[in-house]
């Protein structure tokens, strides 16, 4: 029975282990104990997985259910493929991450200009969908000088605060 599942039906020790309620190591014993190979992996092609991880939206780990990987080895498939992988706990249906591709930043002299006027790096940055760091470094190469961090306005000593 345990060969037939495994050449025949080509069930992983994951999916073994999930109908016998054991783990998948003890899966791997019994395969083991017979004599039974574990057939070699399906390959799994750049179509399928553009398909449910790009286009589905899919997380690695249901990714590696569908085709009897690991989320390891969705990883590793990504990587194979030059398939983006996504930031960790990137929730599907949520803002997605700016793609460089189509962003569109402005001129160092338009960001110079609007920092100048008043807006700060922070400000800039949610402006143009970016991290602050990147506003900060082109404004940097530009030769900006940079304001002094904090409160904008007139401080007051703690001694002429009003009490």
């Amino acid at each position: 029975m345990l060969a037939f599942l495994v050449t025949e039906w080509r069930l992983s020790d994951i999916e073994l282990a999930e109908v016998a309620r054991v783990s998948p190591p003890t899966v791997g014993r019994w395969r083991n104990s017979y004599g039974i190979r574990q057939p070699r992996p399906i390959t799994i092609s750049k179509e399928l997985l553009v398909r449910l991880y790009v286009d589905r939206q899919l997380t690695m780990a249901e990714v590696g259910k569908r085709v009897g990987r690991s989320k390891d080895g969705v990883r590793t498939l990504l990587t194979r493929y030059s398939i983006p992988a996504r930031p960790p706990g990137w929730i599907v249906g949520h803002r997605r991450p700016p793609n460089p591709a189509t962003r569109r930043l402005p001129d160092d002299q338009t960001l110079q200009r609007a920092y100048d006027e008043g807006q700060t790096t922070q400000e800039l940055a949610a402006t143009y969908g970016v991290h602050q760091s990147t506003i900060y470094h082109r404004l940097k190469a530009a030769g900006t000088t940079f304001r002094r961090p904090g409160p904008r306005g007139p401080r007051q000593s703690p001694r002429q605060a009003p009490r």
